[in-house]
């Protein structure tokens, strides 16, 4: 039986896909720092095998100029996270055309717009930069722009969740964000997806203890300390770049 020219291409591609996949487990099985545009700069001599690395430079449809080095620092095992935001209808009527052909006064559409296009900037440009994952993080944080409507906000953040999985090969998103931050800015929004704790602490013992607290209704897999880098306390103890 003659295989088609579109199956061998999906072979092809499953194939080249394996290749990527990390070949290390976490150092201790229980910390990995994360990285981003702040760290372009610095020079960092001690670094955890496994990590997570920022696309954006802080914000949406913006990028992490030395992405491509830190992607080369954790030898291939590392997931990736896109900044999010939402800053209101202004921009949301940019995209008012795509994925789904909005009415201008339909706000929740505009949202969702925008959100799925923010993403698809994002992931042309980490593949751009030969930044690849399979554990793709939302960073939401009151930082960033976002409109008084949770309902929108909700939809911004839906529309990259649909982007990344039209796009990304096999993909887990997850969010990150800190529980007072996440109430603000979706009300309890219960998705029940990966959770990324950020604590605001520096302490590994009180992330630790941050395994329990999910803001989202989903499964805590990160919770995040503060020294000199980032720190992630792994609350499952197994290779959360490849879960899914």
């Amino acid at each position: 039986m003659k295989l088609s020219v579109r199956w061998i291409v999906i072979a092809v591609f499953f194939i080249s896909s394996l290749l990527l996949l990390p070949n290390s487990a976490f150092a201790d099985n229980q910390t990995l720092n994360d990285l981003s545009w702040p760290n372009c700069n610095e020079k960092i001599t001690s670094l955890s095998t496994s990590g997570i690395i920022g696309i954006n430079n802080g914000l949406g449809f913006s990028h992490n100029p030395c992405l491509a080095q830190e992607s080369l620092l954790f030898h291939n095992d590392y997931s990736l996270y896109l900044n999010t935001g939402y800053p209101g209808i202004s921009y949301g009527l940019m995209y008012k055309d795509g994925p789904k052909h909005c009415q201008l006064d339909n706000l929740n559409c505009l949202a969702y717009n925008f959100g799925y296009n923010d993403a698809v900037y994002s992931m042309k440009y980490a593949w751009n930069q030969d930044s690849h994952s399979f554990t793709w993080w939302l960073d939401v944080e009151t930082e960033n722009s976002w409109t008084n409507s949770f309902t929108q906000n909700r939809e911004a953040l839906t529309g990259m969740i649909a982007a990344i999985h039209k796009y990304a090969f096999m993909p887990t998103v997850g969010f990150y964000s800190y529980p007072g931050q996440w109430q603000l800015i979706t009300k309890d929004w219960t998705n029940l997806l990966p959770a990324w704790v950020a604590t605001g602490s520096d302490s590994k013992q009180i992330a630790a203890g941050y395994c329990l607290d999910s803001f989202n209704g989903g499964p805590t897999w990160l919770t995040q300390y503060t020294r000199y880098l980032d720190i992630n306390y792994n609350c499952l103890g197994l290779n959360v770049n490849i879960l899914r």
